[in-house]
C-alpha cells in the first residue's frame, strides 16, 4: 500500500495505474487517413502507426477483472480529456488530489516529437487550457504538457488502488502492461502536482 506523509500528518494514498495498452493512445497523435497515404511529418514513419493501432485495439476486459479482483477504490476510462483530464475529475469527485512523476508516464515512440513540431489538436489544447488552474506543471515543456493532456484516445484505464502489489499482481497475471505513475494526497482535493520529465524529454540534451 502506498502512503504518503503530508504536513497535516500520516495519510493513506492511493498508487494510480495507469495501463499502458489501450489508453497509451492518449500520447499519440493520430494521423488521419490522408496523413497515412502521404506523411507530412517525418516521425510518424515504419512501425510507429502500427504501434498506435496495436494498442488502440486492445480491449479493457481483463484490466476492469484485474481492477476489481484487486479492490480498486476508483477506475476511469480515459478518453477525450486526456490522462491528466480525467485523473483531475476522478480526484475532485473524491475529495482527494495527487503527485504525479512524468517520467513514469508510458509514451509512443514520436508521441513527444510530434507535440514539439506543434501537430497538436484543437482538443488537446483546450484540454490543456482546462487544466491550467488544477495542474502544477513543475519542470515540463508546454510540448510535455500537451502530451499529458492529449485528447485522442482510446479509452485506457486509470486505476486507484490502496494495495499496490495486490494489483501490480493483478494487473501482471493477465499479461497486462501497466505503469505506477503517481499517488493520491489529502492536500489540495482535485489538483495535481507533476515532477519529473517525459523519459524523450529528459533524455535531450
Amino acid at each position: 500500500m502506498a502512503s504518503e506523509e503530508s504536513t497535516e500528518g500520516s495519510v493513506s494514498s492511493c498508487s494510480l495505474a495507469r495501463i499502458s495498452s489501450s489508453e497509451a493512445t492518449s500520447d499519440f497523435a493520430h494521423p488521419s487517413r490522408s496523413d497515412l497515404r502521404e506523411p507530412q511529418h517525418p516521425v510518424v514513419v515504419g512501425g510507429r502507426v502500427a504501434a498506435a493501432v496495436a494498442v488502440m485495439v486492445e480491449l479493457n476486459a481483463a484490466a476492469s477483472a484485474a481492477a476489481l479482483g484487486a479492490g480498486a477504490h476508483a477506475m476511469t476510462d480515459v478518453t477525450g480529456f486526456g490522462l491528466l483530464g480525467h485523473l483531475q475529475r476522478m480526484l475532485a469527485a473524491s475529495g482527494v488530489g495527487a503527485r504525479i512523476d512524468a517520467s513514469a508516464v508510458p509514451v509512443l515512440a514520436g508521441v513527444l516529437d510530434l507535440a514539439m513540431l506543434d501537430v497538436v489538436p484543437g482538443g488537446t489544447q483546450r484540454n490543456h487550457a482546462y487544466l491550467c488552474s488544477t495542474v502544477q506543471w513543475g519542470p515540463l515543456s508546454l510540448p510535455e504538457q500537451l502530451v499529458l493532456a492529449d485528447a485522442q484516445t482510446s479509452g485506457g484505464l486509470l486505476i486507484a488502488a490502496l494495495d499496490h502489489e495486490w494489483m501490480a499482481g493483478e494487473l501482471t497475471g493477465r499479461g497486462i502492461a501497466w505503469a505506477d505513475i503517481g499517488v493520491t494526497v489529502a492536500e489540495r482535493p482535485g489538483t495535481i502536482d507533476v515532477t519529473g520529465r517525459l523519459a524523450h524529454a529528459a533524455s535531450a540534451p
